[in-house]
């Protein structure tokens, strides 16, 4: 009888014992736990349930109904043998009917014999068991957590299970002649489903209120287009199917700063089987921004995807640019031009390159240490607007010549005689943004203001200075 399992067995006796009062059963070697229980007792015959726990010894057993004949002699009526062994473990059941490939799965394996701790195969590759129940004689089910890799996607996978018997005992099979029962279970085939993979572009912009800078040329030769928005497509892997309004695809969208949905971008799927969404970027993210997606198909899911967020962030001069020089307008009055090679950056430290910006001055600007007629406010008009370079850059002139000022506009000192250096007296400043999307300086506010900057002019030059510049002490 394999351990594990319960028995009914009906055994005849000689009837000179008076077995409708037999006592026990009992069972020699009475050990670990194999027990026998009375169904039904008379004169001939007794009918008993036998039940093997998997602990139970190996082996051969003796079940006796002990009782008095009729001369009152005592019988030990030990007329059953039994042998107790370990079945030959037989898979019923594999749940669920397929593995994600490359995705840690557990599987659920139920059927009989298989021992208390059997090893699983799953295409070949050993695993121990996660959990091992025995709900009922005869019945078992064992968990296991496996992951098969990624190239057999498509395929199938042989599942099988080798007992090693139970209760501190080695496998012991079945008698089956000179030979015995194996311990190795029949193969069970489960299917592998490759994971789904999504695209797409993996870079948005967050430009305020545009979806896109107003100089993009989809069909430039040169990228021009900053996009705040990316659509993202999901394709099923090998042996996987594509989703349906019945069995759509779910996307997960997180901030991996916070584990959360992020605030700073909306999901919106395309389809109703959800085999595509749009990753929106709705308001700026605190910083350099990026969202991991992940799309679940059919139970599996997909590898993390990661979509960028970035957004105009501020504005540094190059001084070493060769551009950046100054010019003298020698007047009268004397004055300058002043080239100002100028870097945007954006809050992932990259430069923004081929992108539309202008220039807006929101407020006249300010004398600075009691000069007087330096703070002429600058036309609308004359406000300017470019077109970032390969490299982020672009030139803002800075011009100034007055016959009215204290201190007196003047060229440059280096084109003095003799020469001398820039003067550092700043006579004037105004707030300088530089809005990026977009060279419209007569509708205002297109798009996103990198942080703000002042232009200061100096005595016999101008400088676009960090936002953070104020007036020296007089």
């Amino acid at each position: 009888m394999p351990a594990g399992a319960a028995a009914d067995f009906t055994a005849p006796l000689d009837g000179f014992s008076n077995t409708a009062q037999a006592g026990g059963p009992t069972i020699v070697p009475n050990d670990r736990g194999v027990t026998a229980q009375y169904l039904a007792r008379s004169t001939s015959s007794v009918s008993i349930r036998v039940t093997v726990p998997y602990t139970a010894g190996k082996g051969l057993h003796f079940i006796g109904f002990p009782a008095y004949d009729r001369f009152n002699q005592f019988h030990r009526n030990e007329k059953l043998s039994l042998v107790v062994y370990d079945d030959t473990p037989v898979i019923t059941a594999v749940s669920p009917g397929s593995i994600a490939a490359a995705t840690p799965t557990t599987l659920t394996i139920s059927g009989s014999g298989f021992g208390d701790r059997p090893t699983v195969y799953v295409g070949g590759v050993a695993y121990s068991v996660s959990s091992f129940e025995h709900p009922a004689p005869g019945e078992d089910r064992v968990t296991v957590s496996v992951n098969v890799p990624g190239s057999l996607g498509g395929s199938s996978v042989s599942v099988y299970l080798v007992s090693n018997g139970a209760g501190g005992q080695a496998f012991f099979g079945r008698p089956l002649g000179a030979t015995q029962g194996s311990p190795t279970s029949n193969t069970r085939q489960v299917a592998v489903v490759g994971r789904p993979t999504i695209s797409g572009s993996q870079g948005i912009w967050y430009l305020g209120t545009a979806s896109v800078n107003d100089n993009c040329d989809p069909n430039s030769p040169v990228p021009n287009c900053y996009y705040n928005s990316t659509q993202l497509t999901l394709t099923p892997g090998a042996g996987g199917a594509a989703p349906t309004p019945n069995s759509p695809a779910t996307w997960l969208v997180t901030d991996p700063l916070t584990g959360q949905p992020p605030a700073f971008v909306t999901t919106t799927c395309s389809d109703a089987a959800c085999s595509q969404v749009v990753i929106r970027a709705s308001s700026q993210p605190s910083a350099c921004g990026s969202v991991n997606v992940q799309a679940t198909l059919g139970g599996v899911s997909s590898a993390l995807y990661t979509v960028g967020v970035d957004w105009p962030s501020h504005i540094v001069r190059d001084d070493s640019d060769q551009r950046t020089r100054d010019d003298g307008l020698p007047g009268p009055p004397p004055g300058y031009l002043s080239y100002n090679t100028l870097k945007l950056i954006s809050a992932c430290g990259d430069a923004m390159f081929n992108i539309a910006v202008h220039e807006e001055f929101p407020a006249p600007p300010a004398a600075c240490g009691g000069s007087v007629g330096w703070s002429d406010p600058i036309p609308q008009a004359e406000w300017s607007g470019w077109i970032t370079d390969g490299a982020g850059t672009f030139v803002d002139t800075v011009g100034y010549a007055c016959s009215a000022c204290s201190p007196g506009s003047d060229i440059p000192g280096p084109f003095r005689t003799p020469p001398q250096p820039l003067s550092t007296r700043a006579n004037a400043s105004a707030a300088l943004f530089i809005f990026v999307g977009s060279q419209n300086t007569v509708t205002l506010g297109r798009y996103f203001p990198a942080e703000p900057r002042k232009q200061v002019r100096y005595t016999d030059n101008g400088r676009d200075e960090p936002g953070t510049w104020t007036c020296p002490t007089p």
